[in-house]
């Protein structure tokens, strides 16, 4: 009687921690803490179409940072064709949070993301392009299955990484038998005297981000010396800034 009282109780409070709150734009939130919120399942049917998961909703005058999809949130979802997730606020992703969302074809989980629920992207089997940011492929603390049924037979999906870590994402025994693509390249904005400016992960064909132009007593900023709007072939390219007087 004892254990199926603790197992009822179990249940219970799984529940209660996926309960909606709110919802904003067709997102349905529940609190973790005054001003944190995970990503919910829907109070009835399912989500659709494209989705794009905000850093941050306000509701009722308050601001709450978005920081986790919660267990089941997207679960057999088919009709979702893409979620977006924001590149810093999310931290986890539930156990079964996109279970069989078959009409997923590509997916990015930011390096920010620290733990990732068993079977969180199970049988999503039409999958063809998988982007992780993380420099560390065991960051994500995978759980088990996570990945499960994505690649296998004819189902192809072709992971693609940041260069400076593939050895690392061959070694791993979640990832090594998948297709990997190194993908994501370092690329640094350097001042006159070759302090960083900045630095950001920038993928194939993609462009990067310019910082606020420098200043130097004397001189005028003029440009940087390499074009940063289409992609880099390797990491550790470097964009120095220019400075006329």
């Amino acid at each position: 009687m004892r254990k199926l009282f603790l197992f009822i109780a179990s249940v219970l409070m799984s529940v209660s921690a996926m309960a909606t709150d709110f919802s904003v734009d067709g997102l349905f939130f529940s609190t973790l803490t005054d001003n944190t919120v995970q990503v919910v399942k829907p109070t009835e049917s399912k989500y659709e179409g494209d989705i794009v998961i905000p850093a941050s909703v306000e509701y009722n005058e308050q601001t709450y940072e978005v920081t986790a999809i919660a267990d089941y949130a997207f679960q057999a979802a088919n009709k979702v064709t893409s979620v977006t997730l924001p590149m810093t606020s999310i931290t986890s992703i539930g156990s079964f949070a996109f279970n069989d969302c078959t009409g997923l074809s590509a997916f990015t989980i930011p390096a920010s993301v620290m733990s990732i629920g068993e079977r969180a992207f199970y049988y999503c089997d039409n999958l063809k392009d998988l982007y992780l940011l993380a420099t560390d492929p065991a960051s994500y603390n995978p759980g088990s299955m996570a990945f499960s049924k994505i690649h296998y037979g004819s189902h192809v999906c072709t992971v693609h990484v940041p260069a400076k870590s593939i050895e690392d994402y061959q070694a791993s025994e979640v990832w090594k038998d998948f297709i990997l693509d190194a993908y994501f390249f370092d690329v640094t904005f350097v001042d006159y005297n070759d302090t960083e400016l900045k630095t950001e992960q920038v993928g194939k064909g993609g462009s990067a981000t310019a910082p606020a132009d420098p200043v130097r007593d004397g001189y005028t900023f003029t440009g940087w010396d390499k074009d940063f709007s289409s992609c880099f072939p390797q990491s550790g390219t470097q964009i120095k800034v220019w400075m006329g007087r």
